[in-house]
């Protein structure tokens, strides 16, 4: 009897240990999506290389870990912006990454299609920092590329930290980096409500610590 039970047992707690494995990790945050300048899947794990064709997007407490091949757009579709608001973020660029551009957008609509369009605010990895706009499949500059103290540049061989900031008041959206003043817009010349997220450039590796969203009442100080 005894060995009856015993053989009973191999065959049901290999069955149950089966059933309790954890589910596979999904490739990227849940609930957010992509659109990549060229076509692109992402890839599993967090190698800190990829190709062309690829990119990966994941968890690393705090906050996320970015590597692009071809540059895009990321964001939750389930958040957007109105009114009176700040929408910053605070990004580690690594030794390895390109000079490609990396920062929030915000004014985000049809993201996932065609026609995408939105604003970006971007910093580089030689100092400089721009503000994009993309609608109807191009990428204009609202602001061209030029360098600003305030931009930390990436060493050789080590991290930059840059703290990228739109702050989207009734008569005029601010833009900052490390809480300097970059440039500024009248409110009506440009388009801010909507989606928002990261827009990463081609062969940018970097991690991202936050991504804040905060809808203010009271008016910004004035600078």
């Amino acid at each position: 009897m005894s060995r009856h039970i015993m053989l009973l047992a191999a065959v049901i707690l290999p069955s149950l240990g089966a059933a309790q494995q954890p589910a596979a990790a999904p490739l990227t945050p849940l609930g957010w999506s992509w659109r990549t300048d060229q076509p692109a899947s992402p890839q599993k794990g967090n190698s800190g290389k990829v190709g062309d064709a690829a990119f990966e997007f994941v968890h690393m407490a705090p906050g996320w870990h970015i590597t692009m091949g071809p540059g895009g757009t990321l964001f939750d579709p389930r958040e957007r912006v109105d009114g009176r608001f700040v929408v910053e973020g605070e990004m580690i660029l690594f030794p390895d990454a390109s000079e490609g551009e990396y920062g929030v957008f915000v004014g985000g609509h049809s993201l996932d299609g065609a026609a995408a369009r939105w604003t970006a605010f971007v910093v580089r990895g030689d100092g400089s920092a721009a503000v994009l706009h993309h609608e109807a499949g191009m990428t204009t500059m609202l602001l061209p590329w030029a360098a600003h103290p305030a931009v930390k540049p990436k060493p050789s061989g080590a991290t930059a930290k840059n703290y990228v900031t739109v702050r989207a008041e009734l008569d005029s959206v601010r833009f900052f980096v490390n809480s300097e003043r970059i440039g500024a817009w009248p409110r009506a010349a440009l388009e801010v409500e909507g989606g928002f997220g990261f827009r990463i450039g081609k062969g940018v590796n970097l991690h991202i610590t936050n991504l804040d969203a905060t809808r203010r009442l009271a008016p910004f100080p004035r600078r």
